[in-house]
């Protein structure tokens, strides 16, 4: 007789095992599938709280965060273990300048001219740089066809395993989850507590209305992708050891289960996003533990899971159906004129400015009358 797909393996049940000896073995297996998913969940979530941050602090639901997060990946992975710089040199180059910038450049050359565009034609654009992105990193850093095997992470020693009592963590997935919570908790306070976290969120309310208040709509959308940039290099280097081979095939998986966590999120909630990517992290987990090994069931619905998470959440998720859409109330309203930069600067600014062009008088004079020859006068 065929045994049934929901029935557990012959491992949890061995022969002469008490109920009790079952039920700590059910419950072992279960901590430790949250263990292993809860770092999994982390760069979900981080992946997932950046897509939320661009959306709220610039109206651009970004489908190319994924791809971003592997160019800094790549970038750290070529600097780290194939050219031998050390961690701290390669994590500020990849995470600290090279995802500022990328996100800086497609914001300068690409949505800041697409802020009244459709929806639709922004989504559009985002998809065009999932794939190109991560074509043009490959390109760039020269990676060739060979699978980039051995990504380390950003913690000296990231294999070494601690272990509470019967389980076990290693130091890449404590230093996974510590940083995550932190970024995310920073992030919060960004937004919430400071002057550039209002402006962000007003710029994305009305650009127009903005900068009739005397706020610089632009450059505070290029601080919002340039933060935005940075969040997802962080994840990606946070990612990279999770998954060994640093590849843009793990991108699509990424940012699918971003957007099932952002979505869950209603697109507002940065620490809902969090959670989002917790329980899909930790939910693929669990269908990794409790369904049988092998099966038809296990071998279709793990790989798939973000998947039917994501079309369960846009069918049935509420917060997303009652969102409205954000329009600009004076989208047609031209921005007033700049004002002048003697206006703008502060007093020190002026002093300094005043100092500088002395000294280099001074200099001019002494290099004409001391040095100069006949050639020069």
């Amino acid at each position: 007789m065929r045994p049934s797909p929901w029935t557990k393996p012959a491992r949890y049940w061995p022969r002469g095992r008490s109920s009790d000896e079952a039920a700590t073995a059910d419950v072992h297996d279960l901590i430790s599938a949250v263990l292993r998913g809860f770092p999994i969940g982390c760069v979900y979530g981080l992946v997932a709280v950046g897509v939320v941050l661009t959306y709220k602090t610039s109206g651009v639901f970004n489908l190319a965060f994924g791809a971003q997060a592997f160019v800094s990946a790549a970038v750290y992975f070529q600097l780290h273990v194939r050219d031998g710089w050390s961690i701290l040199p390669a994590f500020a180059v990849a995470v600290l300048v090279v995802a500022p910038l990328v996100g800086f450049v497609l914001d300068w050359s690409l949505f800041r001219y697409l802020r009244s565009a459709r929806a639709v034609v922004r989504h559009v654009v985002t998809l065009g740089l999932l794939v190109a992105l991560p074509a043009l990193g490959l390109l760039v850093l020269n990676f060739g066809s060979s699978p980039a095997f051995g990504p380390k992470g950003i913690v000296p020693s990231g294999f070494t395993v601690y272990r509470l009592g019967q389980y076990a963590i290693t130091r890449d997935e404590l230093a996974t989850v510590l940083i995550t919570f932190a970024a995310v908790g920073f992030l919060t306070a960004l937004l919430r507590l400071t002057t550039i976290g209002l402006r962000m969120r007003a710029v994305v309310e009305s650009p127009r209305m903005s900068e009739l208040a005397g706020v610089n709509a632009d450059r505070v959308e290029s601080y919002s992708w340039m933060l935005s940039g940075l969040f997802a290099g962080l994840a990606g280097v946070l990612l990279a050891p999770l998954f060994p081979p640093v590849s843009a095939d793990n991108v699509f998986l990424l940012i699918v289960a971003a957007i099932a966590a952002a979505v869950f999120a209603s697109l507002s909630s940065l620490p809902l996003a969090l959670a989002g990517g917790l329980l899909l992290g930790v939910g693929g987990q669990l269908l990794a533990t409790e369904l049988p090994t092998g099966s038809l069931l296990a071998q279709g619905l793990r790989p798939s899971f973000p998947f039917v998470a994501l079309f369960l959440l846009l069918i049935l998720w509420p917060g997303l159906a009652r969102r409205a859409e954000i329009t600009d109330p004076l989208a047609g309203v031209d921005p007033p004129p700049p004002a002048l930069a003697a206006e703008a600067r502060s007093r020190e600014l002026t002093v300094a400015t005043w100092m500088a062009g002395g000294a280099a008088t001074v200099a001019g004079l002494w290099w004409a009358l001391s040095v100069a020859n006949a050639f020069w006068i």
